[in-house]
């Protein structure tokens, strides 16, 4: 019976996640700057009151490269604990993490970046109907190295998506990495 729960719950809730980082070289010098162009304007309460000054058509001129991600095992169960409870749920996307590491390949066994670089904290979010895009923002200061892999790290230092990056981040290129999560 259990048994048949569990498959009913991934088949419904966790099959059709999917995911796309699209990595961005954006042309702005402080995350302050990013947010103001890049993010809707939201209250104290978290709403949307002014929708982002840059639209999707215009941000896509600074697309970079497109990577496809994977769910892993623990971005699983924060997904089904967070559909089965009501409080004191981990959060999910607490840092968008970069590393250098080998990765010829992710799996949703993975629980670590290969070769930790750099973490922050996600510059906010847009829903879009069914779809979160998590976006982070790196200054020029930030992880300028090459980039082979990058995931999602939830508040409790757990490894939730992971995905394949070919990428070289120099001092005088600002990132914007948004990380595009879809139920379909």
């Amino acid at each position: 019976m259990m048994r048949n729960i569990i498959k009913h719950l991934y088949r419904e809730f966790i099959s059709p996640f999917t995911g796309i980082v699209r990595l961005r070289e954006v042309p702005f010098e402080t995350e302050e700057e990013f947010k103001k162009w890049w993010l809707p304007e939201r209250d104290n309460a978290g709403y949307v009151i002014r929708q982002a000054r840059m639209g999707n058509q215009e941000k896509q001129k600074y697309e970079v490269a497109e990577y496809k991600n994977v769910l892993t095992v623990q971005g699983r169960i924060d997904i089904l604990q967070f559909l089965g409870s009501s409080s004191g749920v981990t959060l999910f996307a607490a840092t968008f993490a970069v590393g250098g590491g080998y990765t010829p390949s992710v799996f949703p066994t993975d629980t670590s970046i290969n070769g930790f670089i750099y973490g922050q904290t996600p510059s906010g979010f847009i829903v879009s109907g069914n779809t979160v895009d998590v976006s982070t923002f790196f200054g020029p200061v930030d992880a300028n190295a090459t980039w082979t892999n990058a995931g999602l790290i939830d508040s409790a230092s757990n490894l939730v998506t992971h995905t394949r990056y070919a990428f070289t981040k120099t001092s005088n290129a600002s990132i914007s990495n948004d990380y595009m999560i879809s139920q379909n």
